[in-house]
């Protein structure tokens, strides 16, 4: 059994493809519909919650998975679900304060 840490490099290849298609992808999917939303952000919550990671998380792995910009799947996330997503988020996780994620590959 393999005990080093993950280097950067082994997050950006293995883990922010998947987890931004998990954490983006049913956002993108709910579009503006209310009843979508209230399904997807309960399950990306549960995600993050699972991988302990924040909203300021969320937005750096979508990030990281849209570049070059232009290709950033956060564009592609509504307004109403990007704001359901942040009230469900500080109502889990509190306020925000600068996520894991974030600070792993700086």
């Amino acid at each position: 059994i393999d005990n080093d840490p993950l280097d950067q490099h082994e997050v950006l290849r293995d883990y922010i493809p998947t987890l931004a298609t998990t954490l983006g992808g049913p956002l993108v999917l709910a579009g503006n519909n209310k009843t979508l939303i209230d399904i997807a952000v309960p399950f990306v919550v549960d995600v993050m919650a699972y991988y302990n990671l924040c909203r300021e998380d969320w937005d750096f792995i979508l990030y990281l998975y849209g570049l070059p910009p232009e290709e950033d799947m956060s564009r592609n996330v509504s307004a109403a679900a990007k704001a359901a997503l942040t009230r469900a988020c500080t109502a889990r996780f509190g306020a925000p304060g600068g996520g894991d994620m974030v600070k792993l590959i700086r």
